[in-house]
């Protein structure tokens, strides 16, 4: 009897522990929260998941108190039980435990005993420590990398005419270009007064002071505040730099650069434009056109009303074979000595005209006589267009004394020059002879033509 009742009693021993060891570990389980062999607890979830475990071990412990067989051994090691191995089926001490890589429990229910996280054999935390601190102490490789800032492109707006665009930060620096007003610039830095631009890929500097991030508005001039004298523009042949460049542009830019105004167009390069004022028509356009169209060179004819009234089907040649049209008012006035409504007719009535017979709006205006004033400048830019000047011109519009074309040839391949302006009177007999020549020559001292910029 004896003997069976020391069986029994360790029959039921075995059965508590049993039932014990599966209750802790229903217990534990449904606490964890476990995704990809890591374990995570909540702050209460590890405060609970700490108690249940601990529970659990008293219950253990209890059960298996005064038995005989309570402990277990495996590879000759004693070990004690207190948390659950569910690999082997035993209780063991996480902290006197041999095996080569702690069983799930215990090292779930040691993260919990703790307040922590665990994600190995013996990873803890202290209770309260955050996710965030925890990242922080990860290796760089697995830290989460913060998000790169997108690179924001940098431009500014030219905000005056025929700015210099130097080589250098500096009034010494090369010239290599002219900003217009509203042109669009990459901004790469700055130094001084100066700012580092990119211009063609290469680094370039450009004052400051005639640039903003702000793209400047089309400027509305108030006339009754601007002078209505009459100023004759023109150059003087003796005042020119080392590279043929007339110089008395900049006296002119410095007094009326404020309005939309070309005088010259880019020195640093060797382009050159061709317009011609077309005050009369008569049949030498055709032959310029003939011309041109061999040579393949653009030209700005600026129209009179006269010419549309006189030559129609050459305005349409023109546009037909890629010229430009430029305004020349109605009748060729002086402008200055019109009144501001007269001075509006002459230019809308022929730019109205154009515009509904052919589909083209003019944008650039030539002053006939090259007489103009402050008011009448204001005026043009508020009718939405560019007053062009020029840099060279001769004695070519009386067609009753019209000058030699060998010297006239000469005289204009003389002054050629970088972003020239060359005004000639399409109804000069010379002009039309010469023509072909004087381009070949051009291109032959190294200058090319181009495309007047409308923009």
């Amino acid at each position: 009897m004896a003997g069976k009742r020391k069986k029994r009693r360790s029959g039921l021993i075995a059965f508590l522990i049993v039932i014990a060891s599966a209750l802790a570990v229903a217990v534990v389980l449904a606490l964890l929260n476990t995704t990809g062999g890591t374990v995570k607890f909540g702050a209460s979830g590890a405060q609970g998941a700490a108690n249940e475990a601990a529970g659990a071990k008293n219950a253990a412990v209890s059960a298996a108190s005064g038995a005989d067989d309570a402990t277990v051994s495996r590879n000759d090691d004693l070990i004690t039980g207190t948390l659950y191995d569910p690999e082997n089926g035993i209780f063991r001490d996480g902290e006197e435990g041999t095996g080569t890589q702690a069983a799930a429990g215990t090292t779930e229910a040691k993260a919990a005993e703790d307040g922590g996280t665990g994600t190995g054999t013996d990873s803890k935390a202290s209770v309260g420590e955050s996710a965030g601190n925890a990242a922080a102490d990860a290796p760089p490789s697995e830290k989460e990398a913060p998000p790169a800032e997108e690179k924001q492109d940098s431009f500014v707006y030219v905000t005056a005419s025929d700015v210099n665009i130097r080589s250098s930060a500096g009034t010494d620096g090369e010239i290599l270009g002219k900003g217009q007003r509203g042109q669009k610039l990459e901004k790469t830095g700055e130094s001084g007064d100066w700012t580092e631009i990119s211009l063609d890929g290469k680094t370039a500097y450009i004052k400051s002071e005639f640039v903003s991030e702000e793209e400047p508005q089309a400027v509305e001039w108030d006339l009754g505040d601007l002078s209505s004298e009459s100023v004759d523009f023109g150059y003087s042949s003796a005042n020119r730099d080392e590279n043929n460049v007339p110089t008395d542009w900049e006296w002119y830019e410095d007094k009326w650069g404020q309005f939309n105004v070309d005088w010259i167009q880019d020195t640093s390069k060797n382009t050159i434009y061709l317009t011609m004022d077309e005050g009369f028509g008569n049949d030498n356009t055709i032959r310029i056109l003939d011309t041109l169209k061999e040579k393949g060179v653009n030209v700005t004819f600026f129209l009179t009303k006269y010419f549309f009234e006189e030559r129609p089907e050459l305005i349409r040649r023109m546009l037909d074979e890629g010229h430009q049209l430029g305004n020349h008012t109605c009748t060729h006035p002086r402008m200055p000595d019109l009144t501001i409504e007269e001075q509006t007719d002459q230019v809308m009535t022929l730019h109205n005209l154009i515009k509904d017979n052919y589909g083209y709006e003019m944008k650039v205006f030539r002053y006939p006589e090259g007489a103009y004033s402050s008011q009448s400048l204001g005026l043009i830019n508020n009718l939405g267009y560019k007053a062009v000047f020029w840099s060279y011109a001769y004695g070519d519009y009386d067609e009753n004394n019209q000058p030699p074309v060998d010297e006239s040839l000469e005289k204009a391949l003389g002054a050629l020059h970088n972003g020239a302006i060359y005004l000639l009177h399409a109804s000069s007999d010379t002009n039309t002879a010469m023509l072909a020549d004087f381009i070949d020559g051009a291109r032959d001292r190294g200058f090319e033509f181009g495309r007047y910029p409308l923009d």
